[in-house]
């Protein structure tokens, strides 16, 4: 937390038994899709950095992670959409689209396309 980090260190994919990885704070633009190799982590915490989208290989982690905190990014507002809708519904549509490029009125599962009705 808080080390004026402008990208997710590498070194840290090595770590398979890591539960939990603060990165809350920085400068971060983007997490690469390497994240999925943490298999164990249970709480991703990425808020205020510089994050607009997510990597579809973070659903990967759908059965450890319990937690992300993204808040004070600039999440794109579909990215956003889903965030707000919870944790399940993100990985769901991380899953069924291959990113968080979700486009409304596209094929989405069933409870990602109900939320984005609802917020239409």
């Amino acid at each position: 937390r808080s080390c004026q980090l402008l990208s997710v260190p590498r070194e840290l994919f090595r770590l398979r038994n890591l539960e939990v990885l603060d990165l809350g704070n920085n400068s971060i633009q983007s997490i690469p899709p390497s994240v999925s190799k943490l298999y164990s982590l249970q709480k991703l915490l990425l808020d205020n950095n510089l994050i607009r989208t997510l990597p579809a290989s973070l659903h990967n982690l759908s059965s450890s992670l319990t937690l992300l905190a993204l808040s004070g990014n600039p999440l794109d507002k579909q990215v956003l959409k889903l965030y707000l809708a919870g944790l399940p519904v993100l990985m769901e549509a991380l899953a069924s689209k291959g990113g968080c490029a979700i486009k409304p009125g596209g094929p989405h599962p069933t409870s990602v396309q109900k939320y984005m009705q609802l917020m239409s």
